[in-house]
């Protein structure tokens, strides 16, 4: 009998923690202001990252995630900042994708862009994580 129990408490534990031990109790304080984004099905830590051009490490950072990274359908994950770039007459996002190697895709999707790909000046753009410095060039 006390077998039977002792199994029945450590599988209730087990499922009770597994819900909520992934997120940490709050949120990075430092997180105002920051976008967030809702988990859905099928979403990974890695895949997130990936999608929204962040570091992964600083993604767990930032939300406190703990090994094994297991995530919740529903979960409210803040993104860290990135680097931005904000538009100036004459960028064109091929031109800055060329400028940060990176490819047209990415820098498409974590702005939320469709074809035609329009952007205005002034607008802040996010890089996506690995985007190389770039000077400014010079006036024309």
């Amino acid at each position: 009998m006390a077998r039977r129990f002792g199994a029945a408490a450590l599988i209730a534990g087990v499922a009770a923690l597994s819900g909520c031990a992934q997120l940490g109790d709050r949120p990075d304080p430092r997180a105002d202001g920051r976008p967030r984004i809702t988990v859905q099905p099928g979403d990974t830590v890695y895949g997130i990252a990936r999608r929204h051009g962040v570091v992964m490490d600083e993604l767990i950072r930032i939300n406190r995630l703990e090994p094994p990274y297991l995530l919740q359908v529903g979960d409210q994950l803040i993104l860290p900042w990135g680097r931005l770039h904000r538009v100036r007459p004459g960028d064109t996002l091929y031109g800055l994708a060329v400028a940060y190697g990176v490819e047209v895709a990415d820098l498409a999707r974590i702005n939320g862009l469709a074809a035609p790909f329009t952007i205005r000046v002034g607008e802040p753009l996010r890089l996506p994580a690995g985007a190389r410095a770039v000077p400014r060039p010079a006036p024309r």
